[in-house]
């Protein structure tokens, strides 16, 4: 649509007859249509003027005389099921002391540019909604070139990070909790930040330069109204953390903090690789061990091909097996847990790290005080024999030089699954925007609204009730508040335990 094509004014004559207030616009009356297909409606307007306007340079009128009418395009609005294009013969004016001049019409956007104003409305509306602007283009009739322009000063007239951040942290009861991830679009790593589960900010970068000029950019007496900052396991994330919001309990994603235990369990997994795939299948061409269907919507039933054979299922692979080990225990089906006893009996060098992990993951998933999740973790880490340590060397050092911010989990039940949904409408963004860059990328996610995407608070009921064995439960904004400072956990080191301060409030009896 757009300007492909151009139509020329015509006399009144030779114009299909409309209503005068056809367009409901004051000041215009319509003429008649120049042309009509089955998407599009050209009709042809003449501005009506009852008084002489005012020069605007004498800001006179005694001396203004109507001189000529001049045709322009306007888009405006669809009117049933039609883009509608008009042909306005706009009446120009001349001072005899002055020179001539076009007064601005008010129901255009912006006064002077060539589409109404409610044509404007609704084309902010829908950038807004996260749509690409060749489908916005399409919409309204308007070039793809004029609605970016249109989404870019949209943009420039919202709030910025730092306002929405200084509102949201005015109050002296103020509560505020921070979501912080990397996101990975076709540009590269990003930065995504929310605040109370909202989009806050995108950084172009994933560094420690850039993490840290935004939250010195925020100001100082609002960081300090932060309660919970919670992050991935990147260290640099957790000591910015520590240092610009003083009050928070710095939080370590427990999604990660499995992910890095895993990392250490697949290269022990690897050393079995071709053994285990060996006994795993010919068990089950033995038919002593039924086939587990493992993945999303994989189905394994035979079937037959186009000249009536049995095609043969495919053989394992290795990350079926890694799937299976994976899985929470708790949450293995009798086929699955079948095919894991198995594995576990077929290969008992295995076991101490497999339990190990379940061991780990177990643990996210029991509502108890942050000091009993970390004695727990010391005492898993005691189990392990002298061979594993090694092997887990990087997720033990990392689980005791960052206990403190693990354990916090237990205390505020928070974690980042916010973020790590608002990374996957990040994807789906630069999906749909075919290689857009960052800023309309920014732009979309930040002020773009989606009733799918768009996470509406984090409102938790004081009445809801969660199973004990889901976790700790997730302290609202307003519990945030009653919460006593963080305080230290114990953490066993070659002397014994040992404990940087005293019990915590929240120590309960231990239900083994």
């Amino acid at each position: 649509m757009g300007r492909q094509k151009t139509y020329e004014s015509k006399p009144k004559s030779e114009l299909v007859p409309l209503p005068q207030d056809w367009l409901h616009i004051d000041g215009v009356e319509v003429e008649g249509i120049i042309a009509e297909t089955d998407r599009l409606i050209v009709v042809q307007a003449r501005t009506c003027n009852s008084a002489m306007p005012l020069c605007p340079t004498c800001k006179s009128n005694s001396a203004v005389i109507k001189w000529a009418t001049r045709p322009i395009d306007v888009h405006d609005t669809e009117r049933n099921g039609k883009l509608v294009w008009i042909v306005l013969l706009r009446q120009r004016f001349k001072c005899e002391t002055c020179g001539t001049f076009t007064p601005p019409l008010p129901f255009l956007d912006g006064r002077r540019k060539r589409r109404t104003a409610r044509l404007g409305d609704r084309t902010r509306r829908l950038v807004n909604d996260r749509r690409t602007t060749s489908d916005v283009a399409v919409d309204t009739g308007m070039s793809r070139r004029t609605v970016q322009i249109i989404a870019v000063e949209n943009g420039r007239g919202r709030h910025t990070p730092q306002e929405v951040f200084r509102r949201a942290t005015l109050t002296k009861n103020a509560a505020c909790v921070i979501n912080i991830d990397d996101s990975h679009p076709s540009l590269g790593a990003c930065t995504a930040i929310l605040l109370n589960g909202k989009p806050l900010q995108l950084l172009e970068h994933y560094n420690i330069d850039a993490v840290e000029s935004f939250f010195i950019s925020l100001p100082a007496e609002g960081r300090d109204k932060v309660l919970v900052y919670v992050s991935d396991t990147a260290p640099f994330l957790l000591r910015l953390g520590r240092k610009y919001f003083r009050n928070a309990r710095i939080v370590a994603d427990p999604y990660h903090v499995i992910r890095k235990a895993l990392e250490c369990f697949d290269p022990i997994l690897k050393d079995f690789e071709t053994s285990i795939l060996e006994r795993y299948s010919g068990a089950i061409k033995e038919g002593s061990l039924v086939r587990p269907i493992v993945g999303r919507g994989r189905k394994e039933q035979e079937s037959t091909d186009s000249i009536g054979q049995i095609k043969r299922p495919n053989d394992p692979k290795i990350g079926e097996i890694k799937l299976l080990l994976h899985t929470k225990a708790g949450e293995l089906q009798a086929e699955h847990r079948a095919a894991v006893d198995f594995l576990l009996a077929a290969f008992p060098d295995l076991r101490p790290a497999y339990f190990y992990l379940q061991g780990v993951m177990g643990l996210y998933h029991r509502r108890i005080s942050a000091n009993k999740a970390s004695r727990r973790l010391d005492k898993l880490s005691e189990k392990l024999p002298a061979t594993l340590k090694l092997r887990f060397k990087k997720f033990l050092k990392y689980s005791l030089k960052h206990r403190q911010a693990i354990c916090e989990f237990w205390r505020c039940g928070w974690t980042n699954a916010e973020v790590e949904a608002q990374n996957g409408v990040i994807a789906n963004i630069d999906d749909c925007g075919r290689g857009l860059k960052f800023p309309e990328l920014r732009r979309r996610w930040l002020y773009g609204r989606s009733a799918s995407a768009t996470l509406d608070g984090l409102r938790m009921s004081s009445s809801s009730k969660l199973d004990e064995k889901a976790g700790p439960k997730k302290k609202g904004i307003r519990e945030l508040r009653t919460l006593p400072p963080p305080s230290p956990v114990p953490i066993s080191g070659p002397q014994g335990q040992i404990w940087l301060f005293d019990q915590d409030a929240d120590e309960q009896p231990e239900d083994e």
